[in-house]
């Protein structure tokens, strides 16, 4: 791996198979690696991140994924990443992970993409941007939607990117469905290199999860 002064981190644990990537201050990915999905987060993740930043020192940003997605995920990541930016000072830059799925899965130049992701409960996570550009722009914010109402919330979109259970919902629409599962930490780094230095999305506020639904804990039978 060979790359200028500056590195930028990238960290996915928005679902069950987690990501992370190194890449350049301009966003170009160097290296990227998936986690086990059999594992939880917490048990590969600083190792990954070792093993691809072996100088902590060159880090400029910590781009992490702030959600909405797996509660437990979320946290892992979120923790990781303020951790990290502690020990090196580098920007704390935080990504939205619907906005993250749109540029890795989505068809290009689509003016209106909606974004489904299952959310259990009955639910699935939902947003829609306009992909015509380099960079997704936000049609519809990230918001929570019934499953017997995300085929009427996505009328009127040009395509539908989502995991396979959300599609499912949708099937019955004529528009393109792009099934993505991830990972996304590649499209964290290019969503969180463009953001300059001061935007919305950096410093310490980017670690506030964006969770959409309550967090319900629940016994475990032994």
């Amino acid at each position: 791996m060979t790359a200028g002064d500056g590195l930028v981190l990238a960290i996915d644990t928005s679902t069950r198979g987690g990501s992370v990537a190194i890449g350049e201050e301009d966003g170009a990915l160097l290296e990227a690696v998936h986690l086990d999905p059999e594992r939880g987060h917490g048990s590969d993740l600083m190792l990954c991140i070792e093993r691809l930043v072996p100088d902590p020192a060159r880090l400029r940003r910590v781009c992490v994924s702030r959600g909405p997605g797996s509660y437990t995920g979320l946290r892992v990541g979120l923790a990781t990443a303020i951790g990290i930016t502690r020990g090196t000072r580098a920007v704390l830059v935080g990504v939205g992970s619907l906005e993250a799925h749109a540029l890795a899965a989505a068809p290009a130049a689509e003016s209106d993409v909606a974004v489904l992701r299952f959310a259990f409960g009955g639910q699935v996570y939902a947003a829609r941007y306009d992909l015509s550009g380099d960079l997704p722009r936000e049609i519809e914010v990230p918001t929570v939607v019934p499953e017997d109402e995300a085929s009427a919330w996505c009328e009127g979109c040009a395509a539908v990117v989502g995991d396979r259970r959300a599609l499912e919902l949708v099937d019955s629409l004529e528009v393109p469905l792009v099934e993505g599962e991830g990972p996304f930490a590649e499209a964290v780094l290019r969503l969180g290199a463009a953001l300059g230095d001061g935007d919305e999305g950096t410093g310490p506020e980017a670690a506030t999860p964006l969770y959409l639904r309550s967090f319900e804990a629940k016994n475990r039978r032994r």
